[in-house]
């Protein structure tokens, strides 16, 4: 797959982030149980909260199927890096769905605590597995604003010092550090 499958992969999974990001607050899944409560057509939940766990794996699949290529071409590429965004996601979904579904079933005091850290977790292995992906897990250091050297009183480098000191002009890769 080329470019074009591991942008469309990459623009699919950063919708979805969004979308998830918005729906956890606005609680569409909520609005969309009580569309669906009385439908029967999901027997497990017919009449229950979570009826929104199996249309979202349902579209979940789908997309999933249309972005494979892409996907597998930036695990290959990243392999470190996508296997911890693959790890947050697995978080996400035993966090957002599976403890969601124990609830209903049983609910159990701390079952919004733990079903909102994992979710807080998916969240930031997934940020670390795409800056890792990326390549861009660095800190750069910050100019003194008024031309003093306090920067490299802490043995921080500012830009222009580092671009000295690696021979070349512009941002620095992990490779510039021996990272």
């Amino acid at each position: 797959m080329g470019q074009l499958g591991r942008v469309r992969a990459v623009t699919v999974l950063a919708l979805a982030a969004l979308y998830f990001s918005i729906d956890e607050t606005a609680d569409f899944h909520g609005a969309i149980t009580g569309f669906l409560k009385g439908a029967g057509v999901f027997p497990r939940f017919s009449g229950e909260e979570g009826i929104w766990i199996v249309l979202y794996a349902a579209a979940a699949a789908v997309l999933l199927v249309w972005i494979r290529g892409g996907l597998w071409a930036i695990l290959k590429a990243h392999p470190r890096g996508s296997l911890r965004a693959i790890l947050g996601a697995g978080v996400f979904v035993a966090g957002g769905a599976g403890v969601e579904a124990v609830n209903y079933s049983d609910p159990f005091l701390g079952g919004v605590l733990l079903e909102e850290t994992m979710e807080m977790i998916d969240v930031a292995l997934m940020v670390w597995g795409t800056m890792i992906a990326l390549g861009n897990l660095e800190v750069v250091s910050l100019r003194p604003l008024s031309g003093e050297e306090s920067s490299t009183d802490l043995g921080l480098r500012t830009e222009n010092q580092e671009s000295s000191r690696n021979g070349h002009q512009g941002i620095h890769d992990s490779t510039d550090r021996g990272s």
